[in-house]
């Protein structure tokens, strides 16, 4: 994945504020995370996100990231 306009659906977007994750841990996710290609544009990125282990949901497109969904794969650790 190359560097592209990050945006978000709602829904992910609020789950992310919820726990105070900013784009820059989500970009890192993207640089770092375990990538699963699902068809021609979707793509699961597993990794943290903070100290959440998490799963994102996207959809690229020729100059956009869509994160659709985020969903926690864990309990938060205990730092």
């Amino acid at each position: 994945m190359t560097w592209k306009r990050l945006v978000y659906r709602a829904h992910a977007a609020r789950r992310l504020r919820e726990r105070h994750i900013t784009r820059q841990d989500v970009r890192h996710l993207l640089a770092t995370g375990t990538r699963r290609r699902q068809g021609s544009t979707r793509w699961l990125i597993d990794g943290a996100l903070g100290r959440w282990p998490a799963r994102l949901v996207l959809y690229e497109s020729a100059d956009t990231v869509t994160v659709i969904t985020v969903m926690w794969t864990a309990q938060e650790r205990h730092l």
